[in-house]
Order: structure tokens, then sequence, then C-alpha cells
């Protein structure tokens, strides 16, 4: 069937036209006499009592009277209706239908008590009885025009339409000026195609009852369903003028003006309708449309916020509210609508994708997660959700799962080349790199010039050193965008792999040129000046690239390697930074004491012996001659100085051929300390902190040794002797932010506050914006035991400048604690759902806290 076209949803008018509830004691579908002709004024008068007590609840009293009419009036079927209705409404069902049966064996000859029984078993969803009966009563000659609507009825529930029709028509022959009749025939014969029928019994309708606005909606429907535009114009002109008060036929009259693209008529009628009006919630959402689609934003938000004043409930309204938001682009006022529309119960999907894509865009990924899965189980096309979903699975590194959603959503779009070039590079990532060529390829087959889909297959081939294919869809990407500098910057890592040193260097400073704020390009082309022996080049590029990251210890090394070249003392200058930094580095370590003239006092090999010549080889990164001279070695030496050229080389990667998981005896400190470095690497702290202690007690000044032990008692939660370490490591190296960091932290899990906030300050007295500084002190304010460090205001106050500078998920943790105490729960709610998005290796703590959090928001909201 052919439907009207609203601009506002259908569902939104029918609920302006919904039947209201019947009151249990409304009578005004009784008979309203006694039924013979000759019933005296006395009697009717007694009757119109009975409905008198009736509508005033006395059901027992009226039954009663009921009754002793029926004593004198044994053939009145009104008076035995009116007890069935009486009996009915005081809730016996059974005793009204045992009364008429019982009257119809006693009175076989009165069968219009069959046709009172099949009303009321009709009434009472016993369909076929009652058909039995009422079938029954019309063959006995029964005449009476309930008897037909209830077999129309009957029937067009059997959906039987010709057999419903022929009833009504039989019904209006016995009443033909019967309105009701003619609109359900008229009802009736639509349903079954017969439109002139139809219409004449539409218009049948009309005549008797002109101004029953209901019939008109009818005929203009009909007109409508029948596709008489001009005539359906012609005759809502003239209903609007005759029934202003029924902004039915405005709503209407303005859909069909929107039709024939006339929206400024559209638009005035419905302004005049708002006249008679003005609390019409349909009339404001129709105009608020309009004025949409006029781009007449502010005014069309506030007819909808108009309309649903007088319909709050109206979640549609909200969803065209958030729609024209999202076309302003002002996302928080479309976030804060959608979001109504949401816990309102809209089933809408574009509610669920439009925050899902705001939430992921914003980074906040546990929010999306919700309105995505929320969203999933619902009905339609969910492959945006999906998308979705996938997304931000992969940014949360979870590619197993992140694929499952891809590959769920191609289902649904298997040619969708967005979805085969993402599946592509989430199982490049897991190395299943058959299926990551089959997709990617397909998708770049279909999308030639999508840059995105190459820049994946070029990280493929790159993985897999099929350097000719990669190297091939670079050149196209060149040529489709010569602007772009990540084709140069991918070509200069091919090169460098190939050893082809020279294109490299002039690969990566074309990246450069084209992306001069790129720092991360000037890392790059220091790592290849490096390896072409140009070491003042080198160290140029790595200054340049610290500009933007100064507090880079993997960079500072890396400066410092470059300038041990050319000039020692500033090499020794960007290394002591990076050791400031992180204590850890071994490669940054060993530089510094190289420099620092150390190595053979720290190793105890000879100053002049052939292990000091080999270790000279390595830390200059004369990687072949080193090599070379290891493979010769005959030392105990051997293992580690090859150990640490792998370092260079590997970092973590590298493995150390004669690790041991018990100390050793005997053995240079040293070897100790290189095989606890083994063992974090291995991520074995228990074997770690075993050799740091014998190093420790073999060379118990050594500063290096007392800073990674001390981390290892950290680790193992041994606070007092962690403090005793890394007191006396600042005795030799007072500037070390990493120690002070380090003690401030251990004093604080050992018991002692006040020493704890000592450091801290000294700390940000130094380093004012040393997020963990001031995320550590925040957190000691909020939970020291002594109340003359409770400091709620100043923990605040460092909290948010912590997760300004760093929005990590300890620093969130922070402050969504801080906004729990002071009863700020839906602030607390918020950050710790960001805190348990940015940390999901921590999930069952995070989400302890969040159920804390939300047992008190409950609380509050109760209180409330």
């Amino acid at each position: 069937m052919r439907r009207l076209i609203y601009l506002i949803p259908l569902g939104l008018l029918l609920a302006c036209s919904a039947t209201p509830s019947v009151e249990p004691l409304d009578v005004s579908d009784w008979p309203a006499s006694p039924a013979h002709s000759a019933a005296s004024p006395p009697e009717a008068k007694a009757y119109q009592l009975i409905l008198t007590e009736v509508r005033q609840g006395e059901l027992e009293k009226a039954q009663k009277a009921t009754e002793a009419l029926l004593a004198t009036h044994r053939q009145d079927a009104n008076l035995y209706l009116l007890k069935v209705k009486i009996l009915l409404t005081r809730g016996r069902q059974q005793e009204a239908l045992d009364f008429l049966t019982t009257q119809i064996q006693e009175q076989p000859d009165f069968v219009e008590l069959l046709a009172l029984r099949g009303q009321v078993l009709l009434d009472l969803g016993y369909k076929e009885s009652a058909k039995q009966d009422l079938i029954a009563a019309e063959a006995a000659g029964v005449v009476r025009v309930e008897l037909q609507v209830a077999l129309a009825q009957i029937y067009q529930e059997d959906k039987n339409l010709h057999r419903a029709v022929e009833h009504l028509r039989k019904a209006i022959a016995i009443e033909p000026e019967n309105d009701q009749l003619w609109f359900q025939r008229a009802q009736a014969e639509l349903q079954l195609g017969q439109l002139q029928q139809a219409l004449l019994s539409s218009m049948r309708t009309i005549e008797l009852k002109p101004n029953n606005p209901r019939y008109q909606q009818f005929y203009i429907d009909f007109l409508s369903y029948t596709g008489q535009k001009s005539a359906l114009g012609r005759q809502l002109k003239e209903m609007v003028k005759r029934f202003p008060d029924e902004p039915w036929f405005a709503l209407h009259l303005s859909t069909w003006h929107i039709e024939q693209m006339e929206l400024l008529p559209a638009k005035q009628v419905i302004e005049e309708a708002l006249k008679h009006q003005p609390k019409d919630h349909l009339l404001h959402f129709q105009l608020a449309t309009i004025l949409g689609a006029e781009k007449e934003y502010d005014r069309a938000v506030e007819h909808f916020k108009q309309g649903l004043e007088t319909k709050p409930e109206s979640y549609l309204a909200m969803v065209q509210i958030g729609r024209i938001y999202l076309a302003q682009n002002e996302l928080e006022q479309a976030v804060e609508w959608l979001e109504k529309a949401r816990e309102t119960g809209s089933r809408d999907l574009f509610v669920f994708e439009s925050l899902a894509r705001i939430y992921n865009q914003r980074g906040d990924s546990f929010l999306a997660e919700q309105v995505i899965v929320e969203g999933l189980n619902l009905e339609g096309d969910n492959t945006a959700l999906l998308l979705e979903y996938g997304t931000l699975l992969e940014r949360r590194r979870k590619y197993d799962k992140a694929t499952l959603a891809f590959e769920e959503a191609l289902k649904q779009h298997p040619k969708n080349n967005f979805i085969l070039g993402k599946l592509g590079n989430l199982y490049r990532i897991s190395k299943n790199y058959d299926k990551a060529v089959q997709y990617l390829e397909t998708a770049s087959k279909a999308q030639p010039r999508s840059p995105w889909i190459k820049a994946h297959l070029v990280e493929l081939y790159t993985e897999t050193e099929n350097w000719p294919k990669a190297l091939s869809e670079i050149e196209e990407m060149m040529e489709q965008n010569p602007d772009d500098y990540w084709p140069y910057a991918k070509r200069a890592l091919i090169r460098l792999k190939q050893e082809r040193l020279t294109e490299a260097e002039s690969d990566i400073k074309q990246a450069i040129d084209k992306n001069p704020e790129a720092h991360w390009l000037r890392e790059f082309e220091g790592q290849i000046l490096a390896r072409l022996d140009r070491p003042k080049e080198a160290a140029r590029a790595f200054e340049l690239a610290l500009a933007s990251n100064p507090d880079n210890a993997f960079l500072l090394v890396r400066l410092g390697y470059a300038r041990l070249h050319f000039d020692r003392d500033k090499a020794l200058e960007a290394v002591t930074a990076a050791l400031d930094l992180e204590d850890f580095e071994l490669s940054g370590l060993e530089l510094y004491l190289y420099l620092k003239g150390q190595t053979a006092q720290t190793w105890g090999f000879e100053p002049q012996g052939l292990e000091a010549q080999i270790y000279e080889l390595i830390i200059h990164k004369k990687t072949e001659q080193a090599s070379a001279a290891l493979k010769k070695l005959k030392s105990p030496y051997q293992p580690y100085l090859k150990f640490f050229a792998d370092i260079l080389e590997e970092g973590p990667n590298a493995r150390l051929s004669v690790y041991s998981k018990k100390p050793l005896q005997g053995a240079p400190a040293w070897f100790g300390f290189y095989q606890a470095a083994h063992a974090m690497f291995l991520k074995e702290q228990d074997q770690a902190l075993a050799h740091l202690q014998a190093s420790h007690q073999a060379r118990p000044e050594d500063p290096w040794i007392q800073a990674r032990l001390a981390y290892g008692y950290e680790l193992d939660k041994q606070y007092e002797p962690a403090i005793q370490l890394l007191n006396q490591h600042l005795t030799q190296r007072p500037q070390s932010l990493w120690a002070k960091l380090r003690l401030a932290l251990n004093y604080d899990m050992a018991g002692h506050p006040k020493e704890s906030e000592s450091m801290y300050l000294e700390i940000l007295a130094q380093y004012p914006e040393d997020h963990i500084a001031l995320n550590n002190l925040a957190w000691l304010y909020v939970t020291a035991k002594d109340p003359a460090l409770r400091h709620l205001e100043k923990a605040l106050e460092l909290s948010q400048k912590a997760v300004k500078l760093s929005p990590t998920s300890a620093n969130l943790d922070t402050l969504a604690e801080i906004y729990f105490l002071k009863q700020q729960y839906k602030m607390a709610l918020r950050t710790i759902e960001r805190a348990l998005d940015q940390d999901r290796e921590s999930l069952d703590y995070f989400k302890k806290q969040k159920k804390k959090i939300l047992r008190a928001l409950q609380a509050s909201q109760g209180k409330d």
C-alpha cells in the first residue's frame, strides 16, 4: 500500500489520535431504554434509574432493580442485555453466560437471547462459540444491528472481508442513517480494494455527519491512497478552514505542499495552525523540520524544544535536535541531545552510530564501547557500528577482536574496500601475511588510487622483505601525490635496510623538505648519517629531533654516540642528561662510563688489553670489526661483550649466551650486573634481584648497582633497603631526577609521608611540570593518614595539572579518587572510565574503583 510521506515520523502523527481508555462505569454504549415499544413512562423511568445507579457504582442495587423489571417484561431483550452488562461489570462473566444459557433453555423461542449470548461471548474472546450463536440467531430471524456488526467483526478478524462487508450492508439496511456503520463499511471496502464502493460509502458517511473530522480524515487518506493529488490539495485546504482547531489537517496540508516543493506555504500553514493550537507538539515538530530544511537551525531547535515541553518523551524530536547540532559541528550539544534520545528509549541506529563516532574521535572508547554494544543489539544494518567497534578495538591493540568485528562487517558488505583494507592491515599486524596480501591486494585493485590502502601494502611488503613490490607501490604513491612526505620516508627506511645508504639519505632529505615539522624524520636522518660515518651531521639531526622532546633519554643517548666521534665533552653532557632521566638504559650507561674513563675499572679487564680494544670498537659502533674480534676472543668477557654489542643493535631483544638463574660465585660484579639486565629483559624479577644483591656485595659503592638494586627492592616491596640505597646513590649523583622520584615514592610506600612530601616538593621546585611528581604528591595528599598532610584542594590542583600534561591511567585514577572524596561522583565516574579505557591491563582494579563510585552516585541520587 502506498502511504503518505510525512516530514515527521509517522509514529508521532499516530500518537495524537490514540483512542482514550474507557472508564469502567461508562454506560454510553448500553441500551438507553427498554426494547418493547409499549413501555410505559414508569417503566422507562425505572430503566433510567437503573442506569443512574450503574453510573454511581451501585451495581448490586441496579441488578436487583433490573431483575424486578424482568419479572414482568420477560420478552424485553434490552433488559436481559442490561442484566448481563451489570454482571460483567461486577466481574461475574460465568454467571452472565450461565444466566443467558438458562434463559435460552427456558425460552427456546426467544431467539434474541442467542444473539445476546453471541455478543457476550465475542466480548469475552470466545469467537467461535460467539459465531455459532450469532449465525443461529440470524437464521432464526433476529434482526438486530448489533448482531450484524458482531458478525462483521468476526469475519474481519478472520480476514474474510467480503463476508464482513456483507454483514455491514445488512446492518445499514436496518439503520440506514447510522454514520458509524457507513464508516466501518468504507474502511472494509478500501481494504478489499473496492475503491468506487469505498468512495461512495465515505461520501455517505460525510453526508450524514459532515462535521466529524475523523470521517474527513479518512476521505483525505483515500484521496492520497488513490493518488488524486489535486483533489487532495483542494480538500485539505477546505478542511483547514473548516477545522482550524484540528491540527491533523494543517499537518497534512503542510506535507502536501512539501511534496510539491512549496516550503513557504507549508511553513505558513503550520504557523497559522499554531495560532489556534500553540501547544500542539506535532505542529512545532513539523515547523522545526521545515526550518531545518531551510537551514534556519536556531529557530528549528527552538520549535523542537517547544514541542518537547508538551511531549517530553519524544526521542524522535531529540534526535532531530542532535542532527541539527551535528550539522553545525556543535558536538557537545549534539552528544547531549543524542544521549537524551538514547536514555528516553530511541532505537534509531543513527543515534548510536553518531555517538560511537564522536566518542571514538575523542578517544573516549569506554563510552564508545557502551554505545556500540547497545546499538549492536538493535535491528537494522549495523555495519557502521561494527566498523566503529573494530576501530576502537584496534586502537586498544585488541587485534584479534578487531578482526572479528571487521569480518562480521565484511559478511554484510563483501565488496566494501574500506573493510577489506582494514582487515588486510589487521592480518598484517597479526603476521597472517597470506590473508593480509589477499585482502589488501583485492582492495587495492578496486581502488588503485587509495593512499591509505597503498600505505598498508607498503608496510606489508616491507615486513615480508618484498622490496620490489614495496618500492613499486611507493613510486605509485609518489606519482599520485608528489607532495606527500611519507612515501619518501618509507623508501628511505627500505634503502637503509638494503644498505643503500646514499639513496636513503636522499629520500629522507626529500621527506624532511616536504614535512619539516615532523621531528621523527630528523631522528631517522640521524641514524642514516651515523651509518654513513658522518657524526657531526648525525648529531645535528638528533639535536633537531630533540627540539620537540628535550627529555627523550633514548634520543639523548643517540646524540651522545654521534658526538663521541668529534666532541667527547658534549657527548658526556648528552648521555649524563639521559641517565638523570632514566638509569636503566644500558647503552647510555656504558657510553657514560667510557667517557668518564671508568670502563676498565667497572668491567675489571686490563685498560690496554684485548677486551678493552674490542670494547672500544663496540662503543664506536664499528660493528664488523668488533664482531670479527669477538669471534677470536678466548676470554670470560667474550659473551658479556657480545651481549653489550647486541644490545646496541637489538635493544631488549638481545640475549646473553651464558645466562644463569643463580648468582655467580667469584665473578666480576659487572657480570652479575649484566646477568640482572638479561633477567629483566626476560621479566624474571627474582633472578634479577639475586644477581644485583651479589653484585652489590662485591662492589657496594657502585652507584649504578645501587640504583638497580634499589629498583629491585622496590619491585619486591622492600622499601627500607631501597630508600637506603637511593640515598647512597644521590650522594654521588645528586642531580638525578629518576633517583629522587624513586626515593619519594619509596618513602611514601614505607610509611614516611613527610619525607616523601619534602622530596616531591624539591623535585617540583626544579621541575614544575613533572607529571609523575605532580600526580604522586596529589595521591599522597589524599591518602596520608596524618591529618596535617590531607590537602584535598591542593591535591585537586596538582592532579588536574598532571592529567593536563599527561592523561595516563595512573594520573586519571588519582583525579577520579579526588573527585570521589569531594563527592563529585559524576566527574569521578567519567574520569575513572577514561582511566579504564587507557589501561586494559589493570582492568580489575579500575572496575572495582568504578563500582565504588557508582554505588556512591546511586546512594546520593537516592537521597535527592
